[in-house]
């Protein structure tokens, strides 16, 4: 068996070259995103060449030469996964809540349903203002549901905000 040897020092740098390039493009906001485009396509759109580079490198055996490489390959992306989960993880506020629709926007699809009824912790929730903030916040922070009642609208073609 033939011993290990270290990877060249430039396919190190591609490597954290790609690593970088992955983390901006994915983790920097970007202006004028719609839900449209995230249509489950994986090497299409303004960002597909980020995961292509990365493709073609496993392909042409560049990145698998090295454990120590493929290992760090294989756990920079569940890392990014779990701190980009930790890191949007919903957080109540100590301010004022409100119940409101969401704006009608151009990429979404309109919902013609209506609400007939919402409440947290089997008290009512009116459109505005909520009048005892703090009892909703801790209801929602010790678990309690929201439960909605609806009137079904007509199907959608595409996601539709309420």
């Amino acid at each position: 068996m033939k011993p290990a040897t270290r990877p060249p020092w430039w396919e190190l740098a591609g490597f954290v070259a790609w690593a970088l390039l992955v983390a901006v493009l994915t983790l920097t906001p970007e202006r004028g995103w719609s839900p449209r485009q995230a249509a489950g396509c994986l090497l299409c759109g303004e960002l597909g060449g980020a995961d292509q580079v990365f493709y073609r490198g496993l392909a042409y055996g560049i990145i698998s030469r090295s454990r120590a490489l493929l290992a760090a390959s294989v756990a920079a992306p569940a890392l990014v996964i779990g701190l980009t989960g930790w890191l949007l993880e919903p957080v109540q506020t100590d301010g004022l809540y409100y119940a409101q629709w969401v704006p009608r926007r151009p990429y979404y699809a309109r919902w013609n349903g209506r609400l007939l009824d919402a409440q947290v912790a089997g008290g009512r929730t009116p459109i505005g203002r909520l009048r005892d903030t703090d009892r909703e916040r801790e209801a929602l922070v010790s678990g309690h549901p929201v439960e909605l009642t609806f009137r079904r609208g007509s199907a959608t073609s595409s996601l539709a905000a309420i």
